[in-house]
């Protein structure tokens, strides 16, 4: 099996040579897939908890409202009819 993103991110894992497995990421994007945060690790250690998911969930989605105002979003559906 080809592994490209294996290759390209160089997550390979190094103690199983012979399954060739990857390290597992855990990639928290914003709007347009900019790179928030990235975890990486094993269930018992280096991921992220569903707290700190949601709380990055929750400082997201304040910076999007901080950014959008009603009167921008009238404009665009008035644009694009």
């Amino acid at each position: 099996m080809r592994r490209l993103v294996q290759k390209d991110l160089d997550i390979a894992e190094y103690t199983d040579p012979t399954h060739n497995p990857m390290i597992p990421h855990v990639i928290v994007l914003e709007p347009g897939l900019v790179i928030y945060k990235i975890y990486n690790g094993y269930w018992f250690f280096g991921r992220p908890t569903l707290e700190d998911l949601r709380h990055h969930a929750a400082a997201r989605v304040a910076g999007i409202k901080k950014r959008v105002s009603p009167h921008t979003l009238r404009h665009s559906k008035t644009l694009e009819q």
